[in-house]
């Protein structure tokens, strides 16, 4: 199979359980993802007898993690201090056979990033009883991948064939970073995979949005993100929006499924986009964090195991690619974060 690599904030979860009240009261937006400068003081992260769980985190930092777990060669460019979250965030990706592009140990970075005091970045996930989840991030060192991520993608040596995938909050922390990354890649031969990330990010970035997606293959989104873009209230019209400018796009419903609309060529020779919907049976989560991290990476996972089989994009491999989506987000939404059972992952491989 071919090698998966992703570009994106390396973050450590902190994910703490909260009311409904208690999250009021730290004045975020439920279900959104607020930056912060630093660290926040809440009751609910004072509180040293509160439940809590670290792991490593981060969009595409997850969906690279959920992809090793299924047993794909994985790659991760981004950046972490080189203190005790940091040391414990490379650990985690290494633990799982993703290799770490990141130059943690350079003694340049060492000396950047201890000048400054930032510290490797943080993701404080607040989940709520309904197992929604609302972030306070707090990028730090992450931020610096954009300073050093080219020398890492090139350290990676892309072939022809594989995958790199981009966690679509880059796009406005620094365009230019993404886009010499992804033109980058497919001069490489390699397929470009983007995840839009947030609906606010899409509605206010959307001319340079409309310039990325032009370089991208495959292409996530969830409803509100696919609005953003599209513009319409019917999902499927924004899936086939999206699927007019990349090769396959695809909108994930939540609790219903998700849907994947492609560009196939016709007897004639002409595109024709054509689109397969794959309903879920999800269980009622206990946290949705990572939920679509760990779509994409069953969908990934599935795309290139079918592309390594020279099977073509059919409605038959986009289905098995949406139903490995569907059943990884079931996985990781029936645990805090990302702690998923490692053995529940090996078996939905071996289905395929």
């Amino acid at each position: 199979m071919a090698k998966i690599i992703g570009i994106g904030n390396a973050l450590m979860d902190v994910l703490v359980p909260v009311t409904d009240e208690e999250l009021r009261q730290t004045g975020l937006r439920k279900g959104d993802m607020t930056l912060v400068d630093g660290a926040i003081a809440t009751p609910a992260l004072e509180d040293r007898n509160r439940e809590r769980v670290m792991a490593t985190g981060g969009s595409a930092s997850n969906t690279i993690m959920g992809l090793a777990l299924l047993g794909a060669q994985t790659a991760f460019v981004g950046q972490v201090e080189d203190d005790e979250m940091g040391r414990a965030y490379v650990t985690g990706l290494q633990e799982r056979g993703t290799e770490w592009l990141g130059d943690r140990f350079s003694q340049t970075c060492q000396m950047q990033t201890k000048a400054a005091d930032v510290g490797t970045g943080v993701a404080y996930t607040f989940v709520t009883p309904d197992g929604e989840r609302t972030f306070a991030t707090y990028l730090g060192a992450a931020a610096r991948v954009t300073e050093v991520g080219m020398a890492q993608l090139e350290q990676a040596e892309i072939r022809p064939g594989e995958v790199v995938y981009v966690e679509g909050y880059l796009v406005p922390a620094n365009p230019g970073f993404v886009l010499e990354a992804m033109r980058y890649a497919k001069s490489r031969g390699a397929l470009v995979a983007l995840d839009l990330a947030s609906a606010a990010l899409v509605e206010s970035n959307h001319t340079l949005m409309e310039e990325v997606l032009t370089l991208v293959d495959i292409c996530f989104a969830n409803e509100s993100e696919a609005e953003a873009y599209g513009g319409s209230t019917d999902s499927g019209e924004n899936a086939r929006r999206l699927a007019q400018v990349v090769q396959t796009a695809v909108v994930k419903l939540g609790k219903r499924g998700a849907m994947c609309v492609w560009s196939a060529d016709t007897d004639g020779g002409n595109a024709a986009l054509q689109s397969v919907e794959v309903a879920s049976h999800n269980p009622k989560p206990l946290d949705t964090t990572a939920a679509g991290d760990f779509f994409a990476a069953g969908f990934l996972f599935a795309y290139t195991r079918a592309r390594a089989n020279d099977a073509c994009a059919s409605a038959h491999v986009l289905k098995q690619c949406v139903e490995l989506g569907n059943r990884m987000a079931g996985e990781v939404i029936q645990v805090y974060g990302t702690q998923v059972r490692r053995e529940n992952i090996r078996r939905l491989a071996q289905s395929l």
